[in-house]
Parts: structure tokens; C-alpha cells; sequence
């Protein structure tokens, strides 16, 4: 219907096309029912395409069956496709229906069947098979505790890091009746009683700290006797 080309040196084919655009091809390049087509300053050859778009310098890729949309990269790297139902960024052959060559960024929560993986949420929790009152010598002390009593790379869980793994359909494996310490890192002092992380993680003398218990198979936080031992959850 629209056919255009610039220093084209060789021969140009085209057969239903909508739209076709060459620009300094070195040989020859021919497109077979597409809708809009772009080529630049390579070798290109596709099968029934909806739109294309060609960038860069050096032999193209092909797609191999028809597509809905092609982008194509050759030596710049990268290419956008929708083949045979999958989704490629950065791979001319998409294996899957969302097939990533590449690092990828997430500002909003992933759901994989199911499960939600995104902000806060850690990627292992664990309850210590040790119980340990509420003085661990600090913030820095309850961390290398965890490090040096099998636990290296973990931290304690905080409130939300709890919350946000059982939304995600995650279970805590605590034991029903038992309780692990968590971290709030917030100071409250209700008609003279102190609810924190048992003054930093470095009091076992009566003030209380953040527990997530199983009550019954309800898991739910309350507030522990620092002077208790309990087991930790760990999170990383």
C-alpha cells in the first residue's frame, strides 16, 4: 500500500504489506504479510508480522513462526517479541509466556500461583530450635547471636516481615503453644509498662517484647515476658 526505501543497493521484495520502510540495506530485504514494517542497514527476512521494527547494524534475527509484534535489536542486544502466544524481552525466541533476558524491576508485589513476592516479604523465615530470654546484649547482639548459633545470614523478623510471609501463603513453623520473639523496634509505655523490644534486645528483668505465638493453630503477636526464653524468628 506505502512503500519507501533510501540507498537501497540491492533488491527489495515485499508481498501484503501495509507499510514498509528501508533505509541504507546493503543486500537484499523482503517482508511477507506484514501490517507496518522498518528496516534499517541490514539483511532481513520474516514471516507474517503485525509490526516490525528492525535497529542496529549486522545480520537480523528471524522470527520463525508469525508474530503479532517484533522488535529486533542484532547487535544493539535487545529485542521485544510476541510469538506463538509468549512474550520475549531481550531474547528473539521466547520459551514462555513471559520470557525476560535480563535483569528485572518490580515496584508492586509478584503473584506466583498464589503466592505474593514483593515488598518486606523475605524469602526464608525460620524459628530457632534454641530459647533465649529477652537480653541478648543489644541490636547487635541479637544479629550475631543468630550468626554464630546456626543461623548465619538471618536477622530477627520483624512485625511486618511476619505479616507480609503469611500473606504471601506461607506458614510459620512454630509449634502450637509456643511462642518466637520479633522485632517492632518501637518504644510504648502503657500506664508505666514498657512494650518494646525488651529495652533493644538487652533486658530479661520484667519488661515484655513483640511474640508471634501459635494459639490452637491461630498464629497472632502478643506481648512476652522478657525474663522468658523463647525461640527467635528468623527472617532473610
Amino acid at each position: 500500500m506505502v512503500y519507501g526505501y533510501a540507498s537501497q543497493t540491492d533488491a527489495a521484495d515485499h508481498q501484503n504489506v501495509g507499510v514498509l520502510g528501508v533505509a541504507r540495506g546493503t543486500s537484499f530485504s523482503y517482508g511477507y504479510s506484514a501490517g507496518v514494517m522498518g528496516i534499517g542497514d541490514y539483511n532481513n527476512a520474516w514471516y507474517a508480522t503485525g509490526v516490525y521494527a528492525g535497529l542496529g547494524s549486522g545480520a537480523a534475527t528471524i522470527p520463525t513462526v508469525s508474530t503479532a509484534f517484533y522488535a529486533n535489536g542484532a547487535n544493539l542486544g535487545y529485542a521485544g517479541i510476541f510469538m506463538g502466544g509468549n512474550v520475549g524481552i531481550g531474547t528473539p525466541i521466547p520459551a514462555y509466556k513471559l520470557d525476560v533476558n535480563g535483569d528485572v524491576r518490580i515496584s508492586g508485589d509478584l503473584n506466583v500461583g498464589g503466592k505474593i513476592y514483593g515488598w518486606n516479604v523475605p524469602s526464608s523465615v525460620v524459628v530457632t530450635s534454641w530459647y533465649h530470654n529477652g537480653n541478648f546484649g543489644g541490636y547487635r547482639g541479637m544479629y550475631n547471636y543468630l550468626q554464630d548459633n546456626g543461623y548465619s545470614g538471618y536477622h530477627v523478623c520483624d512485625g511486618i516481615e511476619i505479616s507480609r510471609w503469611l500473606q504471601a501463603g506461607n506458614t510459620l513453623p512454630l509449634t502450637v503453644g509456643y511462642g518466637c520473639w520479633v522485632s517492632n523496634g518501637i518504644y510504648v509505655n502503657v500506664g508505666g509498662t514498657i512494650l518494646e523490644d525488651c529495652y533493644g534486645w538487652a533486658y530479661s528483668g520484667g519488661g515484655y517484647g513483640p511474640v508471634w505465638v501459635n494459639e490452637g493453630g491461630t498464629l497472632h503477636p502478643i506481648w512476652g515476658d522478657c525474663a522468658l526464653s523463647k525461640q527467635v524468628c528468623a527472617c532473610k
